[in-house]
């Protein structure tokens, strides 16, 4: 339905300086995965955003493997809040 939003927001991460990598293999099994790169205070973070099939009517889901918050963040799934 939207042809161009793929290119649109990749270039849109590239301009704010944001690294991305689309997970191959996840695309393979029809999952939208990325692994984004953001600067913190404390120097990078991974997230690792994951796309549903009704995007973008529904949000993504984005974790942050590795990285503990006091808020804004769900202990088990590592997922954060948008």
């Amino acid at each position: 339905r939207m042809p161009d939003r793929l290119q649109r927001e990749e270039a849109a991460l590239q301009a704010a300086g944001i690294g991305y990598v689309r997970n191959a293999a996840a695309l393979a099994a029809g999952v939208d995965q990325y692994t984004v790169t953001v600067q913190a205070a404390e120097g990078p973070v991974e997230l690792l955003a994951t796309f549903p099939d009704g995007y973008p009517y529904f949000k993504p889901h984005v974790a942050a493997p590795g990285l503990e918050l006091a808020h804004h963040w769900n202990p088990r799934s590592g997922e954060v809040c948008l």
